[in-house]
């Protein structure tokens, strides 16, 4: 009996191999769309920097660049406003679209900054796949809950993160081209983040020195991995200093960081503290870092990537938030390690064993989306988020009706349908999760926490009629509103070094909630209309309920029933109110 003759893949119709590709591309694309789940875990809420951030905008927008403090009640105070195109940018954003569209603004720039990391891993793994699209999903998942917010710092990572690719790309392939925009990054972060602006001349040393041990031969044979010419990394760090010039303040704003720090003052906020064992932060540092001293032990890494990591580790250790950068630009050694790194299970080409092992983690998604629909928020999602789990449903249809494994598509016996499988159950228990973090985490008032008390106090008296006394904390929103108001979240504006002035504003805020100035003298010298104070204003919070020199108008409370913020007439006002306090 003659035997049917089998078909080549050149004689497969074009139909069936349109939809081979088809399932292809929702292959890939479901990998890649997990890469990006870190950015599920925004915290739908504006940052409380937004509001002088996009004060600044504002700002520029209507009057240009200033050179003298013009929010704050202080005159004359010299004034680098150093994140100028981040504020107009945000502004612009915020004036057309409110807050909800300045959070996808968020959103969108966490999306790009794990397709720029993404592209990273590729080129430091050598072109390894799935090892990027795990290191891009750890680095996001990781990273995003704490830092991905309505700040520069997001887009100054992105900056950086492009600039070590475009020197990765020149040491492996040594063409000049792919040093030829660093001086254009180095234009839009010195207007975008300018306190950040010597990072991308720092990030420069390691790939210098890497070069340099190689050139001269010190390093042995077993670490020396490629030779390229200094001259051009020489020149391009030349060409990043001249473009730092084009800025509206010139050399005070490439060296803003430099007259902006005081050890004294900048100790007491928390993201400047440096990393301990005993929080969620410093578990996972230390934990990662024992890894990578593991990795960097054990097999040649390259040079530049050990001192990546030496140089993020060590800034994390000083301040918190250079965590951000070490989990980012840090963690390349372990992107380098495996580069020959292959999983068959992923791959679809190991056999799974019986498809009943896939039956926990299908009650898993039945447990976490029982909760979420319970609580109400698979419905209420925003746009953005909703766009990816869209994509991704749509790659899962491609993947599992026209991904053909084995010459069939339904068979349980065929390791990949199971696979198809199971990256349904992993982008639905993703989809639940995200869910519930976003009920949970969402914020009605997107982060306007003072509004209540600044509409109560902007109903009594016109703006240009109030000088408020406000705290470290309380000051950035009431300024957004047009209040003069005492200081903000911004320590370095009021040291001396960029004031050019001898009083030193931020040190008497502490002095005076520290109890080193007598609250009542302080507040007569300045003549205060108004007060506000918040828990973190220490004797002035304390004292002031007690005080008949002052009269309650507002006092703001959580659902919980504890006190947000307290707004209080001072004396010279109250003999011409007679308002009753309010309560919330």
């Amino acid at each position: 009996m003659a035997t049917r003759p089998q078909m080549s893949p050149a004689s497969i119709s074009g139909g069936h191999l349109k939809l081979q590709q088809a399932g292809d591309i929702g292959r890939h694309g479901i990998g890649f769309l997990l890469a990006l789940a870190g950015v599920l875990f925004q915290n739908w809420s504006l940052d409380n920097d937004i509001w002088f951030i996009l004060n600044g905008g504002r700002y520029v927008v209507e009057h240009g660049i200033p050179h003298t403090e013009p929010f704050t009640m202080h005159e004359g105070m010299h004034f680098v406003l150093e994140q100028w195109l981040t504020g107009v940018l945000f502004w612009e954003v915020y004036e057309s679209s409110g807050p909800v569209g300045l959070l996808h603004l968020v959103f969108a720039v966490g999306c790009i900054l794990l397709c720029a990391y993404y592209l990273l891993c590729m080129r430091v793994s050598g072109g390894n796949r799935q090892a990027s699209i795990l290191m891009t999903m750890m680095a996001g998942v990781m990273t995003y809950p704490f830092f991905l917010v309505s700040r520069p710092q997001i887009l100054s990572t992105l900056l950086f993160v492009v600039e070590v690719f475009l020197l990765e790309s020149y040491v492996r392939t040594r063409q000049r081209k792919w040093l030829l925009p660093l001086p254009l990054l180095s234009v839009l972060l010195v207007n975008l983040h300018a306190a950040l602006w010597p990072m991308l001349l720092i990030l420069l040393l390691p790939f210098l020195a890497a070069g340099a041990a190689e050139r001269w031969e010190l390093l042995t044979s077993a670490l020396a991995h490629s030779r390229f010419p200094l001259r051009p990394l020489l020149l391009a760090a030349a060409g990043i200093f001249l473009a730092g010039f084009l800025n509206p303040y010139g050399w005070e704003a490439m060296s803003f960081v430099f007259y902006s720090y005081d050890p004294e003052i900048h100790g007491r906020i928390n993201e400047l503290h440096p990393v301990t064992i005993y929080g969620i932060f410093g578990k996972c540092f230390f934990l990662w870092l024992l890894l990578l001293i593991v990795i960097i032990s054990r097999k040649t890494i390259p040079l530049q990537y050990v001192f990546l990591t030496a140089g993020t580790a060590l800034m994390s250790l000083f301040a918190l938030r250079s965590l951000f950068l070490f989990f980012f630009l840090g963690t390349l050694p372990m992107v380098y390690a495996a580069r020959g790194w292959k999983s068959e299970l992923i791959a679809g080409r190991q056999g799974m064993g019986s498809p009943w092992r896939l039956l926990p983690f299908a009650l898993l998604c039945l447990v976490v989306g029982y909760r979420a629909f319970r609580m109400g928020s698979v419905g209420d999602i925003p746009l953005g988020p909703a766009c990816l789990f869209g994509m991704l449903a749509l790659f899962l249809i491609l993947y599992l009706f026209c991904h053909v494994e084995e010459g069939k598509r339904f068979s349980l016996r065929i390791p990949g349908l199971r696979l198809k499988f199971a990256s349904i159950l992993l982008s639905l228990l993703m989809f639940f999760i995200f869910s519930i973090c976003h009920f949970l985490l969402r914020s009605e008032d997107y982060g306007e926490t003072y509004k209540p008390a600044m509409d109560c106090l902007l109903e009594q008296c016109p703006s240009e009629d109030i000088l408020l006394w406000t705290g470290f904390n309380s000051g950035a929103y009431p300024e957004f509103r047009g209040i003069r108001c005492y200081v903000d979240a911004r320590p370095e504006v009021f040291l001396p070094s960029n004031t050019h002035q001898e009083h030193n504003v931020i040190k008497e805020y502490y002095d005076l909630v520290d109890g080193n100035i007598y609250y009542r003298d302080f507040f007569r010298q300045h003549m205060f209309t108004h007060v506000l104070t918040v828990k973190g204003d220490g004797i002035v919070h304390a004292m002031l309920p007690h005080d008949d020199g002052f009269r309650l108008l507002y006092e703001q409370k959580d659902e919980d029933g504890d006190v947000i913020c307290r707004l209080y007439e001072a004396e010279e006002r109250k003999r011409n109110g007679n308002a009753e306090p309010d309560s919330n």
